[in-house]
């Protein structure tokens, strides 16, 4: 009977043949098997190291988001802090201008509330300059409140230079040229109390910004 192909065996120079064991590989099978180790080991390799690599780039990735995160922090904090220095330093020279008008008056002192009042637009310019950063550091919150700060300065301003026209003609026995529709102390303290509660919410709304920047 002819063998067939799943018969085939190894014979010996005799031409007997060599009994096939089972799990006994032959010199082919043995290196296809090698190759096979070899080529999986290779591919264990790379998945190691592609593996690596990914968790590495992830740990990059997320040390350099912690490290934008806090310089955007740092910066919103610096332009905060300078907004809110700049008008707490205006407000205070206005005010201090205003309680000067409570003196009787004099020329000397008039003289005074003007001075303070030039230092003071000086300063407020100092604020309205860092509104363009408070503009572009955001958020919406915190810039509508610095505005509402700058607005209610200026109001309080247009009050101080109306008190002393009033406490100047009062000087001259003169009557006083209308710069307010209204009294201009009861216009004063009405625009202290807003740019009070303006500081307080931009305050609010910095810290807020803070806390949630990304």
């Amino acid at each position: 009977m002819e063998p067939t192909s799943g018969d085939v065996r190894s014979v010996r120079s005799n031409g007997t043949p060599v009994p096939s064991w089972p799990g006994r590989l032959s010199g082919m099978d043995q290196g296809l098997a090698a190759v096979l180790g070899a080529s999986v080991g290779v591919v264990g390799t790379t998945a190691v190291g592609a593996l690596g690599w990914l968790s590495a780039r992830t740990q990059v990735r997320a040390q350099a988001r912690a490290e934008r995160q806090q310089w955007r922090s740092q910066h919103r904090r610096e332009t905060y802090s300078k907004f809110l220095v700049e008008a707490e330093a205006a407000s205070k020279t206005m005010e201090e201008a205003y309680f000067r008008l409570m003196e009787p008056p004099t020329v000397a002192l008039l003289d005074q509330v003007q001075s303070l009042m030039r230092e003071y637009s000086e300063q407020s310019r100092n604020a309205r300059s860092t509104l363009a950063s408070v503009s572009i550091e955001g958020p919406p919150e915190a810039l509508a409140a610095a505005r509402e700060v700058l607005d209610q300065m200026e109001n309080g301003s247009v009050a101080v230079l109306a008190a002393s026209e009033k406490r100047r003609a009062e000087l001259a026995n003169e009557p006083p040229r209308p710069m307010l529709p209204t009294d201009p102390d009861e216009y004063y303290h009405q625009s202290g109390i807003l740019r009070r509660v303006a500081l307080d919410t931009f305050t609010e709304a910095a810290r807020a910004a803070l806390d949630t920047v990304v």
